[in-house]
């Protein structure tokens, strides 16, 4: 029963960890996509290429929060 209880214990801080890594990159690619965008020297082409990065990013997120409770239901 211990094992059982531990191990159970383990997989849920290691979902919780994988998370909070997965949210702290989309974090950081975020605050850098929009510090390009509020740069001056970066060209409109190249602002529009990172619009559609963030657009992109905001797509894997949704889909990866909707596998996530997808998951859940299992």
């Amino acid at each position: 029963m211990v094992s059982v209880v531990s191990g159970a214990a383990i997989y849920e801080l290691k979902q919780w960890v994988d998370w909070y890594k997965e949210r702290s990159a989309v974090k950081k690619s975020r605050r850098t996509l929009e510090a390009q965008l509020q740069d001056p020297n970066t060209s409109e082409g190249h602002k529009e290429k990172i619009r559609r990065l963030l657009e992109e990013l905001d797509h894997v997120v949704a889909k990866a929060a909707v596998d996530r409770v997808k998951s859940l239901k299992r």
